[in-house]
């Protein structure tokens, strides 16, 4: 997911990054992955990352 992300950017500098779970906006990128390695099973929106107007979400 988060290389979808990375690839899309092609190297150019990210200025604002959103991480959200399950609806809920998070602090940071550590959480948002912390969260993702816990989860038992991830569907369809459960993880959104955004950079620069590009929005990745989990499938």
């Amino acid at each position: 997911m988060l290389g979808s992300l990375h690839a899309a950017l092609a190297d150019k500098p990210i200025e604002e990054w959103s991480f959200e779970a399950r609806g809920e906006k998070l602090e940071n990128f550590e959480e948002f992955q912390r969260l993702i390695h816990e989860a038992e099973s991830i569907s369809y929106g459960d993880f959104v990352a955004r950079a620069d107007g590009i929005t990745v979400e989990s499938s």
